[in-house]
């Protein structure tokens, strides 16, 4: 007889922890919902960026309005009435409206990283700058830190910009446009630049494209090499195509060195102290170096052929100069010219060497030789 078998034992019971572990884990994701809404308010959230954008660059930031803000798939924001000011300062910038993309790791990243930029209507005080540049104070316990630039991925946009001044009569920038297709260290950048230079009688449009390896470090901002195209409005005028160098250190380093060659010389130009004829290249080199309001010493050399013209000039009194409705005849600039032969009509001159100056340089020049000689 076979024995009875055994009874089955009975199946342990389900573990019954499971449905609490998901009920923590619905909480906690409500939590932190909760949270990431409570941070992502549109006041907080802008009072937040404005902050850390206030830490990197030591200037303070303001809004009319909180900003809109959408949160997928990355976070875009729309700022209205932005302003941007020196501590305690009146606003250097005043931008009407700014569309902005950045990743999410930008709110914890020191680095300032956006994906793309957008600025409608910005004006910029360039006297409030200038004075805000001056005050930076170089450290004294070392070289400055490196210039650190922003990262753009796709584009930052500028539409119907300004350029102004305290003095209304002074040279302006209106109906500013510009693109540069992204900003990152060590890479090319393309910049298109379009607006009108104003200045008392004279308004000139200018239309630029810009092409050079971008590179910032602790001597500043540097395109080398350098490609300038500059693109004629003026029936007068005509194209040219700049090629050098470029640095740039804030708050009081601006220096370039161009060169270019041109087949004819533009009519609405300075007429040249040299002739060019057409059949034969002109040579042209500037060479500047002052502040980034243009406020320094331009030297320029052209040749074409033997003869030859070199000089310089105090771009301020040039500037000056251009904007005056019946300027003198000659620039205010030092020029020295040589030639083996000008012609004119029935004239031929051989061996041509002269040197011109500015009458009030040139009698303060005297001025001073008679008080060294104890006149």
């Amino acid at each position: 007889m076979r024995p009875r078998s055994a009874q089955a034992k009975p199946a342990p019971a389900r573990s019954s922890k499971w449905p609490l572990l998901l009920l923590g884990l619905v909480l906690l994701a409500v939590l932190l919902l909760s949270l990431l809404r409570h941070l992502l308010e549109p006041q907080r959230l802008s009072d937040f960026l404005l902050r850390k954008a206030g830490e990197v660059t030591g200037l303070q930031f303001g809004l009319d309005s909180p900003a809109d803000v959408s949160l997928w798939p990355d976070l875009h924001l729309v700022l209205n009435g932005l302003s941007v000011r020196a501590p305690g300062g009146e606003p250097m910038l005043r931008v009407a409206r700014v569309e902005l993309a950045l990743p999410w790791s930008t709110l914890w990243n020191e680095q300032l990283h956006l994906q793309q930029l957008r600025l409608q209507e910005p004006v910029l005080d360039r006297d409030l700058l200038a004075a805000h540049l001056a005050s930076i104070e170089t450290p004294s316990d070392g070289p400055p830190p490196p210039l650190q630039l922003p990262r753009i991925d796709t584009a930052l946009v500028v539409r119907d910009g300004s350029v102004v001044g305290s003095d209304p009569t002074d040279w302006q920038l209106r109906e500013l446009g510009m693109q540069i297709d992204g900003i990152a260290d060590g890479e090319r950048i393309q910049v298109a630049l379009e607006g009108r230079y104003l200045q008392g009688e004279l308004d000139l449009p200018f239309e630029l494209e810009i092409e050079a390896p971008l590179a910032a470090g602790a001597d500043g901002l540097r395109l080398d090499p350098l490609r300038i195209v500059w693109t004629a409005r003026d029936p007068r005028s005509t194209d040219v195509e700049l090629l050098g160098s470029l640095r740039f250190d804030p708050p009081l380093l601006l220096a370039f060195n161009l060169e270019t060659e041109l087949l004819q010389w533009p009519e609405a130009w300075p007429a040249p102290p040299l002739a060019v004829p057409e059949a034969q290249a002109a040579t042209v080199a500037l060479s500047y170096l002052g502040t980034p309001q243009l406020d320094g010493h331009l030297d320029f050399t052209a040749s074409h052929g033997d003869a030859t013209a070199s000089g310089k000039v105090e771009t301020a009194e040039l500037l000056e100069w251009m904007a005056m409705p019946e300027p003198p005849p000659l620039p205010p600039l030092t020029l020295n010219v040589a030639a083996p032969t000008l012609a004119s009509e029935d004239v031929v001159l051989q061996g041509v060497e002269l040197s011109i100056t500015p009458a009030g340089r040139r009698a303060a020049a005297r001025l001073e030789q008679a008080r060294a000689d104890g006149g």
